[in-house]
């Protein structure tokens, strides 16, 4: 149960004190009589002391996110919310003024409005009302009312407020979302198509004030990197129209979310284990399998938390659907092996009006020659449904008896309920691997496909995968079946990159990256040799594209040089030169090398000649080549 009326998240990232004391401050005043929290989220701050100190001084509770690279208000406030305890959740920013009593208004009005989000329209304070006036006596609020101007409803960022269950369906803001730009309109968007209604509080009694301080956008006009992101925004918010986000990924979630996905499995269990560790290998690792407790044999639970044993009343499927928590449901019956992006692909299917999915299967035009095509919408095999839709449809035919597939169907069309199909999730059918098990064409047309990697393939196939993650250095020393290889890339001392190869790879070994929170790909091998190797000179251009987002010149040339010869390239060119030692550690062995930028071609031949031997490749412009 929550311990707080409503729960106010603040994230920001290198802000001035006064500023934010303000806003904290004005926060705390608006409660009234309301036990509310403040939740502070330092989000990279080059200097973290400030956000200490006011969170002392106010007693808040504070988040400090420290290995931020990059700016999200989206993660930032995920980060608080994931500790928050309120009823109410409302996000908000380090340049808001809160009126008196405003917060105690907005609660007030979202419990008479039932199931709704609240917005509050922002009023903006001009550049002559300066942070060291509103710093340096009492506020009056009447005036700065006189004298602000009310900003359009273009945009909803300046305080929104959704209850916490909503939030969790949803699974918080978007994390692919960086910089600034769209995170709050697609929170909004998908809070409506989720049901809930939009509100905008028009009370006297509730009034915030945007403070004044340079625009964002101009700060980051010249910014190719943020602006990239921006445009990235702009994508997610109009092409994106999921409700439930974060599905591969949530970097700051509450402890013990609820799944996105509830996975029932009302009969067929004891013939179909294989499918679990088809299931707890899936891209998306946001769900629940639930079995019902007379099927689940000798099956041992404790190998993934995700399983549960549920008590089906009756052999009837209404009593298993009461036990899932996932907001949406995907009946598993009759379905012998699905593709490992499955329920990601799924996912992308739902949003807006459509409250089901019906799966491409894996029988149609994307595999060749031998593979019988699959009626996916007559036998509703492997679809997934928003959970209430199901448990109405399963309500309705358990008590007028059991359901035939088209039945199913024909209520859902009769209805008039939308559905979508998603071509690209791909299953095949119990029944269709029987009837063409000795089906040599259909066979290879299966593992030629590699859309049931790892499980179909050819049977002197080598798994060899390619691993991502920041977890990797956890797997040094861990037992694993097969050869794992980890290469770590440093930039004058400091961690930027680890990467690994792990060949000859069990089923096993891919659940254990999974429960180390690493991600992993397929890598190729031709010949037993690798597509991607992990060595070469990649990983150099790579370290030199890190180096190069520190620096605020166009460099003539970017010279590697073996070893670490910074004084050598000093003495070259008399006079101290940029450089950057990058380092790299794989399989025992240890690489050094030495980036020389250089900003015009005297000081590029100078280098060159003087460290020719050591030269290992040399990068000019956007052409690149190793030197002999």
């Amino acid at each position: 149960m929550p311990l707080m009326d409503l729960s106010v998240v603040i994230g920001f990232r290198d802000w001035g004190a006064k500023r934010l004391k303000l806003a904290v401050s004005s926060v705390q005043a608006s409660f009234g009589p309301l036990n509310g929290e403040v939740i502070l989220v330092d989000y990279g701050s080059a200097n973290p002391s400030i956000a200490s100190e006011i969170s002392e001084l106010f007693q808040l509770t504070l988040v400090q996110v420290t290995d931020a690279p990059v700016w999200s208000r989206s993660r930032a406030l995920n980060a608080g919310f994931a500790l928050a305890t309120g009823d109410l959740y409302i996000s908000t920013d380090a340049d808001m003024l809160f009126a008196p009593n405003t917060l105690e208004t907005v609660y007030r009005w979202w419990r008479a409005s039932g199931k709704s989000a609240m917005f509050l329209q922002c009023r903006d304070l001009p550049e002559s009302v300066t942070i060291e006036d509103l710093s340096s006596q009492h506020l009056d609020w009447e005036y700065l009312e006189s004298v602000s101007s009310l900003r359009p409803r273009w945009g909803v960022g300046g305080m929104m407020a959704i209850s916490r269950s909503a939030f969790r369906q949803m699974r918080g803001l978007d994390e692919r979302m960086t910089t600034y730009g769209r995170e709050d309109m697609d929170f909004a968007l998908r809070a409506r198509r989720m049901g809930l209604r939009m509100v905008w509080v028009e009370d006297k009694t509730a009034r915030i004030y945007h403070m004044w301080h340079p625009p964002t956008a101009i700060a980051l006009k010249n910014d190719v990197s943020a602006t990239d992101s921006v445009n990235v925004n702009r994508k997610i918010y109009s092409s994106d129209a999921t409700i439930s986000r974060n599905r591969t990924v949530w970097r700051h979630s509450e402890e013990g979310p609820l799944p996105i996905v509830s996975i029932l499995f009302s009969d067929e269990f004891n013939t179909n284990r294989e499918l679990i560790q088809m299931l707890r290998l899936q891209t998306v690792s946001s769900f629940e399998i639930l079995l019902p407790e007379n099927l689940a044999g000798d099956l041992d639970t404790s190998l993934d938390s995700r399983i549960r044993l549920c008590h089906v009343d009756d052999g009837r499927l209404a009593s298993l659907i009461a036990s899932c928590r996932g907001r949406y449901v995907l009946p598993l019956s009759g379905v012998k092996f699905i593709a490992r992006d499955y329920l990601e692909k799924m996912l992308d299917q739902l949003g807006g009006m459509k409250r089901l999915v019906i799966a491409g299967g894996a029988h149609g035009s994307r595999l060749e020659s031998g593979v019988p095509p699959c009626d996916a919408k007559r036998k509703l095999r492997g679809c997934m449904f928003e959970r209430d839709l199901f448990a109405e449809i399963v309500r309705i035919f358990e008590d007028e008896g059991s359901p035939s597939q088209e039945s199913f169907l024909s209520v859902i069309e009769k209805n008039g309920l939308e559905y979508s199909t998603a071509n690209e999730a791909h299953f095949i059918e119990g029944d269709v691997i029987a009837h063409n098990q000795d089906d040599e064409s259909f066979s290879e047309g299966i593992v030629e496909s590699g859309l049931f990697w790892p499980f179909l393939v050819a049977n002197d196939a080598e798994i060899s995968v390619r691993v991502d993650g920041d977890n990797i250095p956890l797997l040094d020393g861990v037992f694993l079946d097969g050869d794992l290889t980890i290469s770590t890339v440093s930039i004058d001392g400091k961690n930027i990159k680890s990467d690994s190869l792990l060949r000859n790879a069990s089923v096993e070994d891919l659940l254990t990256l999974l429960s180390y929170g690493c991600k992993f790909r397929r890598s190729e091998l031709k010949n037993n040799v690798q597509v991607e190797p992990i060595l070469g000179e990649g990983w150099a251009i790579e370290a030199l594209g890190r180096v190069m987002e520190n620096i605020h010149w166009t460099p003539h040339s970017a010279i590697f040089a073996e070893g670490r010869l910074a004084d050598e390239a000093d003495s070259a060119m008399g006079s101290d030169c940029f450089t950057s030692r990058i380092q790299r550690k794989y399989d025992g062995f240890q690489e050094d090398l030495t980036i020389i930028l250089t900003r015009n071609q005297k000081e590029s031949d100078l280098v060159f000649s003087s460290l020719r031997r050591s030269v290992r490749l040399v990068v000019l412009g956007k052409t690149q080549g190793v030197v002999n």
